[in-house]
């Protein structure tokens, strides 16, 4: 994910199932761009909430079996 203007190592991010549960991943901030490992999730539908200095970005994905 590439972070917007502003946004850097402070920033929060949240990672949800389809049923909202929040769950944890490996995450890392660099260069502006977040990279998260996804390998420990299983597939579906997942939802990132990224917040930082007051603003919140929301974003979806979905990580597919192998």
């Amino acid at each position: 994910v590439a972070l917007p203007d502003g946004m850097g190592p402070e920033t929060q991010v949240e990672i949800m199932d389809a049923t909202g549960r929040r769950v944890s991943a490996p995450v890392t901030h660099a260069h502006g761009l977040l990279l998260l490992d996804a390998s420990t999730l299983p597939p579906g539908l997942w939802t990132l909430r990224i917040s930082d200095a007051g603003r919140v970005l929301i974003g979806q994905f979905i990580r597919s079996a192998r």
